[in-house]
């Protein structure tokens, strides 16, 4: 695990953006999270927000170690042009961002991060639960201006670790890696 902490001025910028980003993704999708047993709308934006500060801690933290890496894609895609494609590209290798707010871990008990697993439709199984390929993972726990980043780790090692959510009404459209497992393989 390592640590990366924004600077106050880098983090006011950056949630500004996460947050402006975050609504309009919320306006965007509302149709497809109703489907996936998600209606909470002010949960949905902070958990928006939480995985683009993910992402830019997470380019932060490589650039930082010298490692290629590309911004965070801040576009928001309507309709058929959503995808569960990689967050980042870190030295020409998909690099997917898994985050989760130090709130929600408190409230929960736990350290985890979700993938989505099923629901109704096209477009409601990441790629990732289902299919065998040589991507990477990155996982961040969120805390404002800190974050605790680990990894990042190839897929095929995470893949493996993928458990039931705790929450019962997302067992089935949700699986998840919980901070536990992630440790014992470190």
């Amino acid at each position: 695990m390592s640590k990366f902490t924004f600077t106050e001025k880098e983090y006011d910028f950056i949630s500004k953006k996460c947050t402006s980003y975050a609504c309009n993704e919320y306006e965007s999708s509302k149709t497809k999270r109703h489907q996936r047993n998600q209606h909470n709308k002010e949960r949905i934006i902070k958990q928006n927000i939480t995985g683009k500060i993910g992402e830019f801690a997470s380019m932060f933290y490589l650039l930082d170690q010298g490692i290629e890496c590309n911004s965070p894609d801040m576009q928001v895609y309507n309709g058929i042009k959503k995808s569960f494609d990689a967050d980042l590209i870190m030295n020409e290798k998909p690099l997917h961002v898994k985050s989760q707010s130090k709130s929600t871990s408190d409230y929960l008990g736990c350290v985890s991060w979700t993938f989505q697993k099923g629901g109704k439709g096209f477009g409601h199984v990441d790629p990732l639960v289902i299919q065998k390929c040589d991507d990477l993972v990155i996982f961040c726990h969120v805390d404002h201006m800190n974050v605790d980043i680990y990894g990042p780790y190839k897929w095929d090692v995470i893949k493996p670790l993928l458990k039931d959510p705790m929450l019962d009404h997302l067992k089935g459209i949700k699986q998840c890696v919980y901070k536990k497992d992630l440790l014992n393989i470190c």
